[in-house]
């Protein structure tokens, strides 16, 4: 096992709903894909559970097509989330969670990463099961991510939601901006060992 595996001073970050707006684009490419018009004033994202029983498959193949990373745009705040960590003197390492089905997508991952953040291939984790592997905290959208990780590692998860959506679940911190990522970083890192 690395040694930056058992550094109790790095943050996982997600990617998707973290560092990429991966929901808009899954949207995008669900609608575009479908033949269905976008209206501009349409501000919901469409995700899972929120997509008819007969498109769910539809919706599930676009997250591992060849390309799909083409046009993946960063989120609004994924460099301040990234620089925020490093501010808080802890080491940034994304961990996030390949398609069963895409043999191009983890190569297009890692490329889409570095070209975004200038990140390297040993600050990249690739892994089904996020709760396994250790750090001071995970910053990720999912709460289920968040309290199956806490539950592991014994540190909360942050929980980001720019949205200011109401999130049920135990064993992570919900932020809404910037600045409260900033003050749920400064307290695990004084209160966690």
């Amino acid at each position: 096992m690395n040694d930056f595996l058992l550094d109790y001073q790095i943050v996982l970050v997600d990617v998707d709903g973290v560092l990429a707006d991966f929901r808009t684009k899954v949207r995008n490419d669900f609608y575009k894909k479908n033949d269905i018009l976008i209206q501009e004033e349409q501000t919901t994202v469409l995700f899972d559970d929120e997509v008819p029983e007969e498109f769910r498959n539809s919706v599930q193949d676009l997250y591992g097509y060849k390309g799909f990373h083409d046009d993946l745009k960063p989120t609004k705040y994924a460099k301040d989330i990234l620089d925020i960590i490093r501010v808080c003197r802890f080491k940034p390492i994304v961990c996030t969670s390949p398609p069963l089905k895409a043999r191009e997508w983890i190569g297009e991952r890692v490329q889409w990463l570095q070209d975004n953040f200038k990140l390297s291939l040993d600050q990249i984790i690739f892994t089904r099961n996020k709760q396994l592997v250790a750090g001071k905290t995970l910053i990720d959208d999912l709460p289920d991510n968040l309290s199956r990780w806490h539950t592991n590692n014994n540190s909360p998860g942050i929980c980001w939601n720019p949205n200011r959506v109401k999130i049920e679940g135990q064993g992570f911190i919900q932020v809404t901006d910037t600045d409260q990522l900033y003050s749920a970083l400064r307290l695990i890192g004084r209160s966690y060992v």
